[in-house]
């Protein structure tokens, strides 16, 4: 997305390392990590980041109390997903796909 910068991790990072690299505006936990690993880097970022949208991308259930949640693989449900959020707007399962034009 224009204007927003990305960070990836594929393992429990030091999230409060991230606090010198970054001020996110939102955080987005993704399928590979197991629930508690997912609980524990929410609560980390709720203390590091007070307020910080949370969107956690789900296979069956959500794990992060609270937090907006999609049960979508879709890059386009994800990207729909982060618009709504920034905008303000809740997440709560799934999402209409956007339209794809021709």
């Amino acid at each position: 997305m224009p204007g927003m910068k990305f960070v990836s991790f594929s393992q429990l990072p030091d999230l409060e390392q991230l606090q010198m690299i970054c001020d996110p505006n939102l955080a987005v936990i993704g399928h590979g990590f197991r629930g508690p690993d997912k609980r524990r880097i929410a609560l980390t970022l709720n203390e590091v980041f007070p307020g910080i949208p949370l969107l956690e991308l789900c296979m069956h259930s959500p794990e992060i109390p609270g937090a907006d949640f999609i049960f979508s693989h879709s890059p386009e449900s994800l990207v729909a997903a982060i618009h709504e959020l920034l905008a303000g707007h809740r997440v709560r399962g799934f999402l209409v796909e956007p339209e794809r034009r021709v």
